[in-house]
C-alpha cells in the first residue's frame, strides 16, 4: 500500500540578516552574528528530543512542530516539501 503524509499546517520562519534574531528569540535558539563566527550570522536550534542542536543558515527555515519541536530545513527542500496554508501572518508563509 502506498500512504500519503497528513497535511499539517505548521509555523515557520526564514532565516536572513534580518530576522535572525527574531527567529533565534522565537525558537528559544542562539543568534550567532557575523563577528562572531565567519558563517554567521545563524541561529542555533536546540532540539527537544536531545539529539542536539542544528545550526540554520541564510535563508534556511526554522519549523515549529505540532508538539513545539523546532528543527531546521534547507531553502530548497523547504521550496519542494512546503506550501502556503492560507495564512497572511509574517513569517508563517514563504
Amino acid at each position: 500500500m502506498r500512504y500519503r503524509k497528513k497535511p499539517i499546517a505548521l509555523e515557520a520562519r526564514q532565516v536572513t540578516y534580518e530576522t535572525a534574531r527574531d527567529v533565534a528569540a522565537w525558537c528559544g535558539g542562539e543568534f550567532v552574528s557575523p563577528d562572531e563566527d565567519a558563517d554567521g550570522p545563524f541561529v542555533v536550534v536546540h532540539s527537544l528530543d536531545g539529539e542536539g542542536s542544528r545550526r540554520a543558515y541564510q535563508l534556511d527555515w526554522v519549523i515549529q512542530g505540532t508538539r513545539g519541536e523546532f528543527w531546521r530545513v534547507e531553502s530548497s527542500i523547504f521550496a519542494e516539501t512546503y506550501e502556503p496554508a492560507g495564512s497572511d501572518q509574517e513569517g508563517t508563509t514563504p
